[in-house]
């Protein structure tokens, strides 16, 4: 289990505002010194967390300003595919800076059967080459994406990387 939140580059998503929604404070597990001395597990609530989302959202702390789940980044995500609406928290990741994933959590029970779940899943997987569901029970599921790199992208084979230790 990672004990960061991923950090993805800054975007200007300045056409969507993540409130009311504040599943990331609730699902997402924070090491210790990242907002306080504490650490946060995994489905524990930020101790910054009223009933009407961030206490402190004006001023909140670098790290939870420059996080961005998939709905909030993706101007093409559906309204609906906000977290707290869906049911799902996704989160685009890179691979070695060239290969995109996803990681998605189920946030509440039968969520990840819905007809909405599955075009987000789809959505994801033709975006990526894979995508790894968190299950409520902490189980996990991997989808494999069709996303494929362009020729033009040098990308090393597992072939070239024997020969150069061989050489």
């Amino acid at each position: 289990m990672p004990d960061l939140i991923p950090l993805l580059p800054e975007r200007n998503h300045q056409y969507r505002d993540c409130r009311p929604c504040s599943e990331c404070c609730w699902v997402l597990p924070l090491a210790v010194g990242h907002i306080d001395p504490h650490s946060k597990s995994l489905g524990q609530p930020c101790n910054r967390l009223a009933s009407g989302g961030c206490r402190i959202h004006a001023q909140r702390f670098e790290l939870c300003r420059r996080f961005q789940c998939t709905w909030l980044s993706d101007s093409k995500w559906n309204d609906s595919w906000r977290p707290d609406l869906s049911g799902l928290l996704c989160l685009r990741e890179w691979i070695d800076e060239q290969v995109p994933a996803a990681i998605v959590y189920e946030l509440r029970d039968g969520v990840i059967g819905s007809p909405e779940a599955v075009e987000i899943l789809s959505e994801l997987c033709r975006t990526t080459v894979s995508v790894t569901v968190i299950g409520r029970d902490d189980s996990r599921q991997r989808l494999v994406g069709a996303w494929k790199p362009d020729e033009a992208k040098n990308f090393v084979t597992l072939g070239q990387i024997r020969e150069k230790s061989a050489a």
